[in-house]
């Protein structure tokens, strides 16, 4: 079963960031792995202003860069960083995986009201 894992807060050493992580289990182990490179955009906020944007870089081949656990982190910014302050919104692109998988996706996503699927795009929202 895919799911898609995210987290913001205040990282040891690194400062205000988040992550986000695309993992599937196979089998009846409950061992999550890491699928498919699908993430192609993270944009960190906090309380409103932009600390990051980031792009993966592009593989030899790509329009744009894709990876499968996306992250973005301001070492300016600790101590005292506010985790319900810090926004997100990450965009996974979803023409990467195959049909099953996509459509096993889509539909756990179009279940959240974090996420919005608009054709091979879904687009994560996190307190913005």
């Amino acid at each position: 079963m895919p799911v898609i894992w995210a987290w913001k807060g205040d990282y040891l050493n690194l400062g205000a960031g988040c992550e986000v992580g695309f993992y599937n289990t196979y089998g009846s182990t409950k061992h999550y792995f890491f699928v498919k490179k699908i993430f192609t955009e993270l944009e960190m906020r906090y309380n409103g202003n932009l600390i990051n944007n980031y792009r993966p870089p592009k593989s030899k081949g790509e329009k744009v860069g894709h990876s499968w656990w996306i992250t973005t982190f301001n070492a300016g910014m600790q101590n005292n960083v506010n985790p319900s302050k810090i926004g997100f919104r990450c965009v996974a692109d979803l023409s990467v995986l195959k049909a099953y998988a996509r459509k096993a996706l889509e539909r756990r996503l179009e279940k959240s009201k974090r996420w919005n699927v608009e054709g091979n795009k879904a687009t994560l929202k996190w307190n913005y």
